[in-house]
């Protein structure tokens, strides 16, 4: 920059200044109407022809705002006044510039413009760096008194505070832009997730229930192609929907707004050619800005295999205790005839091997263990080695070991039957495999023999297809939070604006659409925590903690975080009560408990909570006066997926996993958890937890 000014023009923070002007994006830009009226207020205030607002980069002098100068937009700064108003924080002023030596042949000075007067300040942003300048010219020679220069500066501040509005507004679309382009590309995401998911997903819009997405698991269940259904309604290419239940329930779905959920449907539900086929259904209502229904979304997954595992499961484990069972009283019968025994073994040894079964033996006095060949093999040892009950406990995974190890003590202390799978890593091969166990107490009295014995199979294949199902799930709930987490801030922006509005209607409307998204995040934050839980990646993060002002915290924001009229009330605790666990998973149990109250019992309006120690552990009940549960659904209601199933029920969303991980926390606590019912009196679920320091 060549100046001409004969002195150092050049500030010592030049570059810094410079550099925070770029991020304005102001340099170079279209005349705006909040410049211009402070420009032509300062004409008028002042009586000058020419005021300009100017921002100043390395080289050049922008006129922002531009009175009295018609087609100019910029200068050089070697040859703008501006160039000097910038290197102080008061007015710079010029009331005779033929008498100033560094102004006077600049060609504002001698060119047409005539100047015989400028009065300048800074426009500071609030880094407190001079991006530019509001200046005032006149062709005829004047004072310029203290209180012009108080009001002039005054005029600058309003320049700098439209500067950052402006900005601030810039950022906002920024932001938003990039809020969209996540959003865009999050939908993206999921599309393709919805068309690769090895479940059934179809999109329906309207009380008609036109298809407006539906992926090739549904087409194939459908015996259809897209440009069959897009935009068909339902009942145009299914016609024999007409009058089915399911059909009522989407009806339902769509008017309540409220979520359904059925679990091991028997084919067919839409289905044709499956007589024999199982499936979980959900439909989830979808909803517009204005929380109205706008249509829903049909998931299906077939659970047809694992429910006739689950048969097969039971069946063999059925076969196999009572197997085992008839070994033991052969052996007893038969003891006084060696060879006999021999042959019933050998006989029930060959069936075992055939069917791939290990099997296992420990005399409770001696401590001997023996395994049979198939345990070696499933154990990845060799054929000839004679394991001992350490080998077997060294090849689990560690993060199982002590699982199984006090699931036997139990099962050997109580004489309750002893079942748990579990992942090994083979001794030789070092092939990861599940292994399922079920065994039990052997108790005879008369003869003084006490052993503990069992077998063992390979149901790796099972459980890949489970955790695999499970990743799907968890991948699913991730993709769903982001954008998720995203639409409640702008909700919650929305709703604040609405209320300092007092625009009731959409408030009203902003808050219900808030609980909608709070009870999909719960959803999604369960299958998140069930797909950790079952898949081992959840860690407990276990500290010393008060249970029972855990309890007192938890029935404070069961209040805030709903509108019930429950009446929670906590039985009087007996000081300080301390465990050792993970406080925020133990709160989520607690939290279960009590908003399972709220859904299941609606008319209890009373709910007692009680936190008292019993022996050497805490326990934690909360009791209702509701319907109660029916004594058949209560050894299933910790179930994973399983709701109980009434009248009351018919319109509760959820998908019955909330017991299920309660169970799964309290268990991993190495805790216990129950419940207690009596149909039309009420119902009350415990926990129990060991004394910290036990």
């Amino acid at each position: 920059m060549n100046n001409t000014f004969g002195m150092n023009t050049i500030p010592d923070n030049d570059n810094q200044r410079v550099g925070s002007l770029e991020k304005y994006q102001i340099f170079n830009t279209p005349a705006e109407p909040a410049f211009d009226h402070i420009a032509a207020l300062a004409a008028k205030i002042f009586q000058v022809p020419i005021v300009l607002i100017t921002f100043i980069n390395k080289d050049e002098v922008f006129f922002k705002a531009n009175i009295g100068l018609p087609g100019v937009k910029a200068v050089p700064r070697a040859e703008s006044i501006c160039a000097l108003s910038i290197l102080h924080q008061d007015p710079t002023v010029f009331t005779q510039p033929l008498l100033e030596p560094f102004i006077k042949d600049l060609p504002l000075v001698t060119g047409p413009v005539q100047l015989r007067f400028y009065a300048g300040v800074p426009i500071f942003n609030k880094a407190g760096n001079a991006l530019g300048t509001l200046c005032l010219i006149d062709r005829k020679e004047r004072t310029f008194s203290s209180t012009e220069a108080a009001i002039l500066q005054d005029l600058a501040t309003l320049v700098s505070n439209e500067t950052e509005a402006r900005l601030t507004i810039i950022q906002q679309k920024q932001r938003q832009d990039q809020f969209k382009g996540q959003l865009e590309e999050s939908e993206i995401r999921f599309q393709n997730l919805v068309e690769q998911a090895p479940i059934a997903i179809a999109v329906f819009q309207g009380l008609s229930f036109k298809v407006l997405q539906a992926n090739q698991k549904m087409l194939k269940l459908w015996n259809k192609e897209l440009d069959d259904v897009l935009g068909q309604p339902l009942l145009t290419f299914r016609p024999e929907m007409h009058g089915h239940p399911y059909l009522n329930v989407l009806h339902e779905v769509f008017v309540t707004g409220e979520s359904h959920a059925s679990y091991e449907i028997k084919g067919p539900v839409m289905i044709e050619g499956h007589p024999e086929s199982y499936y979980d259904v959900m439909y989830q209502p979808l909803k517009d800005d204005k929380n109205e229904v706008t249509g829903v979304m049909a998931m299906l997954i077939d659970v047809t295999e694992e429910r006739h595992g689950r048969q097969r499961e039971q069946e063999l484990n059925e076969e196999l205790i009572t197997a085992n069972e008839e070994l033991f009283a052969i052996n007893e019968e038969l003891m006084h005839t060696s060879q006999e025994r021999l042959k019933a073994e050998e006989l029930l040894r060959v069936a075992l091997d055939t069917a791939s079964i290990g099997t296992w033996h420990m005399d409770l006095d001696t401590r001997v263990f023996t395994a049979s060949s198939r345990m070696n093999e499933l154990f990845g040892f060799d054929t000839g080695y004679k394991i001992s009950e350490q080998d077997l406990i060294r090849q689990i995974d560690p993060a199982y070991q002590e699982h199984v190890k006090r699931l036997a003590f139990e099962s050997v202390r109580k004489g309750a039957p002893y079942r748990v799978e579990y992942p090994i890593i083979g001794f030789n091969d070092q092939k990861i495999k599940w292994l399922l166990a079920v065994g039990r107490l052997y108790d005879n009295p008369k003869q003084q023999v006490r052993h503990f014995s069992g077998v063992t199979m390979d149901i790796t294949e099972q459980k890949q297809d489970e955790i695999r199902k499970n990743d799907f799930i968890g991948m699913v709930s991730h993709e769903l939070k982001t954008p998720l987490t995203s639409l409640k801030g702008y909700i919650q922006m929305l709703h604040q604006k609405a209320v300092k509005k007092e625009d009731e209607y959409s408030s009203n409307a902003l808050g219900k659409v808030e609980k909608q998204i709070i009870k999909m995040q719960t959803l999604i934050n369960g299958f998140l925590n069930l797909s950790g839980l079952e898949t081992g990646k959840i860690k407990l993060n276990i500290k010393e903690f008060d249970i029972c002002q855990l309890v007192s915290d938890t029935i404070e924001d069961v209040k805030i975080g709903s509108s019930t009229a429950h009446e929670f009330i906590p039985e009087p605790s007996e000081g300080v009560m301390l465990v050792r666990a993970d406080r925020d998973k133990i709160g989520q149990v607690i939290y279960n408990f009590m908003t399972n109250t709220i859904k299941y019992a609606p008319l209890s309006k009373e709910v007692n909570v009680s936190c008292k120690q019993v022996g050497e552990h805490i326990q934690v009940s909360v009791k209702d006066y509701g319907i109660g549960i029916k004594p058949a659904d209560i050894p299933k209601i910790f179930d994973r997926f399983f709701r109980v199933d009434n009248l009351y029920t018919q319109h509760i969303s959820g998908f019955g996993i909330g017991l299920y991980l309660s169970k799964e926390i309290i268990q991993r606590h190495h805790g216990q958890i129950w419940v207690e019912s009596n149909p039309g009196e009420g119902t009350t679920f415990f926990f129990k937890l060991p004394v910290s320091g036990n």
